[in-house]
Protein backbone atom coordinates (compact mmCIF):
# COMPACT_ATOMS: atom_id res chain seq x y z
CA UNK A 1 0.00 0.00 0.00
CA UNK A 2 2.84 2.34 0.86
CA UNK A 3 4.50 1.60 -2.47
CA UNK A 4 1.23 2.23 -4.27
CA UNK A 5 0.76 5.54 -2.46
CA UNK A 6 4.27 6.65 -3.35
CA UNK A 7 3.62 5.61 -6.94
CA UNK A 8 0.47 7.70 -7.14
CA UNK A 9 2.22 10.69 -5.62
CA UNK A 10 5.07 10.34 -8.09
CA UNK A 11 2.65 10.15 -11.02
CA UNK A 12 0.77 13.21 -9.81
CA UNK A 13 4.03 15.10 -9.42
CA UNK A 14 5.04 14.23 -12.95
CA UNK A 15 1.68 15.37 -14.35
CA UNK A 16 1.86 18.67 -12.46
CA UNK A 17 5.43 19.22 -13.59
CA UNK A 18 4.49 18.53 -17.21
CA UNK A 19 1.53 20.90 -17.03
CA UNK A 20 3.68 23.63 -15.54
CA UNK A 21 6.31 23.02 -18.22
CA UNK A 22 3.73 23.31 -21.00
CA UNK A 23 2.27 26.48 -19.52
CA UNK A 24 5.76 27.95 -19.08
CA UNK A 25 6.63 27.17 -22.72
CA UNK A 26 3.39 28.69 -23.99
CA UNK A 27 3.77 31.82 -21.87
CA UNK A 28 7.40 32.21 -22.86
CA UNK A 29 6.84 32.03 -26.61
CA UNK A 30 4.47 33.68 -29.03
CA UNK A 31 2.57 30.58 -30.15
CA UNK A 32 -1.03 30.22 -31.35
CA UNK A 33 -1.83 27.85 -28.46
CA UNK A 34 -1.89 30.76 -26.01
CA UNK A 35 -5.43 31.79 -26.98
CA UNK A 36 -6.74 28.27 -26.48
CA UNK A 37 -4.88 27.92 -23.21
CA UNK A 38 -6.36 31.13 -21.82
CA UNK A 39 -9.84 30.17 -22.96
CA UNK A 40 -9.50 26.79 -21.26
CA UNK A 41 -8.12 28.29 -18.06
CA UNK A 42 -11.04 30.73 -17.81
CA UNK A 43 -13.63 28.07 -18.61
CA UNK A 44 -12.17 25.51 -16.15
CA UNK A 45 -9.97 27.36 -13.64
CA UNK A 46 -10.04 24.39 -11.26
CA UNK A 47 -8.08 22.36 -13.81
CA UNK A 48 -5.27 24.92 -13.72
CA UNK A 49 -5.10 25.59 -9.99
CA UNK A 50 -1.63 24.04 -9.85
CA UNK A 51 -0.30 26.70 -12.23
CA UNK A 52 -1.17 30.02 -10.55
CA UNK A 53 1.37 31.83 -12.73
CA UNK A 54 -1.05 31.45 -15.63
CA UNK A 55 -3.49 33.78 -13.83
CA UNK A 56 -0.95 36.22 -12.41
CA UNK A 57 1.27 36.68 -15.47
CA UNK A 58 0.58 39.60 -17.84
CA UNK A 59 -0.88 37.60 -20.72
CA UNK A 60 -3.92 39.68 -21.73
CA UNK A 61 -2.99 42.26 -24.43
CA UNK A 62 -4.40 45.78 -24.06
CA UNK A 63 -4.80 48.71 -26.42
CA UNK A 64 -2.37 50.73 -24.34
CA UNK A 65 0.47 48.43 -25.39
CA UNK A 66 1.02 46.76 -22.02
CA UNK A 67 -0.62 43.54 -20.92
CA UNK A 68 -2.48 42.63 -17.74
CA UNK A 69 -3.28 39.44 -15.89
CA UNK A 70 -6.19 37.04 -16.08
CA UNK A 71 -6.84 37.72 -12.41
CA UNK A 72 -7.39 41.40 -13.12
CA UNK A 73 -9.49 40.60 -16.19
CA UNK A 74 -11.74 38.35 -14.13
CA UNK A 75 -12.07 40.97 -11.38
CA UNK A 76 -13.06 43.65 -13.91
CA UNK A 77 -15.53 41.30 -15.59
CA UNK A 78 -17.27 40.60 -12.27
CA UNK A 79 -17.92 44.33 -11.90
CA UNK A 80 -19.01 44.75 -15.53
CA UNK A 81 -15.94 46.89 -16.31
CA UNK A 82 -13.96 44.68 -18.63
CA UNK A 83 -13.90 46.22 -22.11
CA UNK A 84 -12.60 45.19 -25.52
CA UNK A 85 -11.90 47.08 -28.73
CA UNK A 86 -10.36 46.07 -32.04
CA UNK A 87 -10.14 49.17 -34.19
CA UNK A 88 -7.44 51.82 -34.28
CA UNK A 89 -9.67 54.90 -34.08
CA UNK A 90 -10.26 57.98 -31.96
CA UNK A 91 -11.96 55.64 -29.50
CA UNK A 92 -8.87 53.45 -29.30
CA UNK A 93 -6.69 56.50 -28.69
CA UNK A 94 -8.94 57.69 -25.87
CA UNK A 95 -8.96 54.20 -24.41
CA UNK A 96 -5.17 54.10 -24.43
CA UNK A 97 -5.10 57.18 -22.18
CA UNK A 98 -7.45 55.83 -19.54
CA UNK A 99 -6.22 53.90 -16.49
CA UNK A 100 -8.88 51.27 -17.11
CA UNK A 101 -7.32 48.51 -19.28
CA UNK A 102 -9.11 47.61 -22.48
CA UNK A 103 -8.44 44.29 -24.18
CA UNK A 104 -6.94 44.39 -27.67
CA UNK A 105 -9.52 42.27 -29.44
CA UNK A 106 -7.48 42.12 -32.64
CA UNK A 107 -5.11 39.66 -30.94
CA UNK A 108 -6.25 36.00 -30.72
CA UNK A 109 -5.51 35.78 -27.00
CA UNK A 110 -7.34 39.08 -26.41
CA UNK A 111 -10.39 37.87 -28.33
CA UNK A 112 -10.35 34.60 -26.39
CA UNK A 113 -10.37 36.35 -23.01
CA UNK A 114 -12.95 38.96 -24.07
CA UNK A 115 -15.42 36.45 -25.47
CA UNK A 116 -15.05 34.03 -22.56
CA UNK A 117 -15.51 36.72 -19.88
CA UNK A 118 -18.18 38.69 -21.77
CA UNK A 119 -16.21 41.93 -22.07
CA UNK A 120 -18.08 45.08 -23.08
CA UNK A 121 -17.57 45.63 -26.81
CA UNK A 122 -16.75 49.34 -27.04
CA UNK A 123 -16.76 49.31 -30.84
CA UNK A 124 -20.34 48.02 -30.78
CA UNK A 125 -21.33 50.71 -28.28
CA UNK A 126 -19.86 53.43 -30.48
CA UNK A 127 -22.14 52.18 -33.26
CA UNK A 128 -25.13 52.05 -30.92
CA UNK A 129 -24.62 55.59 -29.64
CA UNK A 130 -23.73 57.02 -33.05
CA UNK A 131 -26.59 55.34 -34.90
CA UNK A 132 -29.17 55.23 -32.13
CA UNK A 133 -32.47 57.02 -32.50
CA UNK A 134 -34.30 59.35 -30.14
CA UNK A 135 -37.93 59.63 -29.07
CA UNK A 136 -39.96 62.09 -26.97
CA UNK A 137 -40.15 59.47 -24.21
CA UNK A 138 -36.38 58.98 -24.11
CA UNK A 139 -35.89 62.74 -23.99
CA UNK A 140 -38.43 62.97 -21.17
CA UNK A 141 -36.58 60.25 -19.27
CA UNK A 142 -33.26 62.07 -19.74
CA UNK A 143 -34.76 65.32 -18.40
CA UNK A 144 -36.30 63.52 -15.43
CA UNK A 145 -32.97 61.93 -14.59
CA UNK A 146 -31.23 65.31 -14.86
CA UNK A 147 -33.67 66.81 -12.35
CA UNK A 148 -32.37 64.41 -9.68
CA UNK A 149 -28.72 64.85 -10.61
CA UNK A 150 -28.35 61.96 -13.06
CA UNK A 151 -26.88 62.47 -16.55
CA UNK A 152 -28.34 59.85 -18.87
CA UNK A 153 -28.26 59.32 -22.61
CA UNK A 154 -31.03 57.00 -23.82
CA UNK A 155 -31.02 55.72 -27.41
CA UNK A 156 -33.24 53.40 -29.40
CA UNK A 157 -31.30 50.75 -31.29
CA UNK A 158 -32.24 47.80 -33.51
CA UNK A 159 -31.38 44.17 -32.85
CA UNK A 160 -30.00 44.33 -29.33
CA UNK A 161 -29.34 41.12 -27.44
CA UNK A 162 -31.55 42.31 -24.56
CA UNK A 163 -34.57 44.59 -24.17
CA UNK A 164 -32.48 47.18 -22.32
CA UNK A 165 -28.69 47.36 -22.13
CA UNK A 166 -26.81 49.74 -19.85
CA UNK A 167 -23.18 50.74 -20.32
CA UNK A 168 -21.29 50.97 -17.04
CA UNK A 169 -20.66 54.54 -15.92
CA UNK A 170 -16.90 53.93 -15.80
CA UNK A 171 -16.96 53.27 -19.54
CA UNK A 172 -19.34 55.94 -20.82
CA UNK A 173 -16.60 58.47 -21.46
CA UNK A 174 -15.02 56.10 -23.92
CA UNK A 175 -17.98 56.05 -26.30
CA UNK A 176 -19.13 59.64 -26.08
CA UNK A 177 -17.93 62.38 -28.38
CA UNK A 178 -15.12 64.61 -27.10
CA UNK A 179 -16.57 67.24 -24.78
CA UNK A 180 -19.88 65.39 -24.38
CA UNK A 181 -20.47 64.33 -20.79
CA UNK A 182 -22.71 61.50 -19.72
CA UNK A 183 -23.04 59.46 -16.56
CA UNK A 184 -24.94 56.57 -18.09
CA UNK A 185 -25.65 55.28 -21.59
CA UNK A 186 -28.83 53.23 -22.04
CA UNK A 187 -29.79 51.41 -25.24
CA UNK A 188 -33.35 50.15 -25.75
CA UNK A 189 -34.23 47.49 -28.33
CA UNK A 190 -36.73 49.09 -30.71
CA UNK A 191 -38.21 45.69 -31.53
CA UNK A 192 -38.52 44.55 -27.93
CA UNK A 193 -41.69 44.09 -25.91
CA UNK A 194 -40.73 46.82 -23.45
CA UNK A 195 -40.27 49.48 -26.11
CA UNK A 196 -43.47 48.50 -27.92
CA UNK A 197 -45.34 48.88 -24.64
CA UNK A 198 -43.73 52.27 -24.08
CA UNK A 199 -44.66 53.51 -27.56
CA UNK A 200 -48.26 52.35 -27.17
CA UNK A 201 -48.59 54.04 -23.79
CA UNK A 202 -46.82 57.24 -24.90
CA UNK A 203 -49.63 58.23 -27.26
CA UNK A 204 -51.89 59.25 -24.36
CA UNK A 205 -49.71 58.98 -21.23
CA UNK A 206 -46.11 60.04 -21.97
CA UNK A 207 -45.10 60.33 -18.31
CA UNK A 208 -46.45 56.87 -17.57
CA UNK A 209 -44.54 55.60 -20.59
CA UNK A 210 -41.35 57.18 -19.26
CA UNK A 211 -41.98 55.54 -15.89
CA UNK A 212 -42.38 52.10 -17.47
CA UNK A 213 -39.10 52.54 -19.34
CA UNK A 214 -37.33 53.86 -16.23
CA UNK A 215 -38.47 50.87 -14.17
CA UNK A 216 -36.89 48.54 -16.72
CA UNK A 217 -33.71 50.60 -16.86
CA UNK A 218 -33.11 50.71 -13.11
CA UNK A 219 -33.37 46.91 -12.97
CA UNK A 220 -30.14 46.85 -14.98
CA UNK A 221 -28.25 49.40 -12.90
CA UNK A 222 -25.34 48.44 -10.64
CA UNK A 223 -26.14 51.13 -8.12
CA UNK A 224 -27.77 51.81 -4.75
CA UNK A 225 -31.53 51.50 -4.14
CA UNK A 226 -31.56 55.18 -3.16
CA UNK A 227 -30.26 56.25 -6.55
CA UNK A 228 -32.91 54.17 -8.28
CA UNK A 229 -35.64 55.51 -6.01
CA UNK A 230 -34.81 59.14 -6.81
CA UNK A 231 -35.41 58.67 -10.52
CA UNK A 232 -38.54 56.56 -10.15
CA UNK A 233 -40.19 58.74 -7.50
CA UNK A 234 -39.98 61.84 -9.69
CA UNK A 235 -41.45 60.04 -12.71
CA UNK A 236 -44.14 58.40 -10.58
CA UNK A 237 -45.24 61.81 -9.29
CA UNK A 238 -45.52 63.16 -12.83
CA UNK A 239 -47.43 60.07 -13.94
CA UNK A 240 -49.95 60.53 -11.10
CA UNK A 241 -50.50 64.19 -12.04
CA UNK A 242 -50.86 63.18 -15.68
CA UNK A 243 -53.48 60.55 -14.83
CA UNK A 244 -55.43 63.00 -12.65
CA UNK A 245 -55.48 65.58 -15.43
CA UNK A 246 -56.82 63.00 -17.86
CA UNK A 247 -59.81 62.40 -15.60
CA UNK A 248 -60.73 66.03 -15.04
Amino acid sequence: MIALAFGLLASAAVLIARRRMVVHEVLSTDVPDLAGLLRGALARPEAYREVPALFSRRVVPSLGGSSFSLNRARALARRGRLAVSTISSDLAKRVAKTPLPVIDGSRPEGEAVASTLGAVDLDRWVGIVGGGGEHPVTERLERAAAMVGETWKVVISPALANEVVVLDSRLTGLVMKPGEKCGLVVAVDEGGVVWQQVVHLAADHPWAAALVLAERVVECLRTSPERKRRVLSHLAAEAVIERAECHT
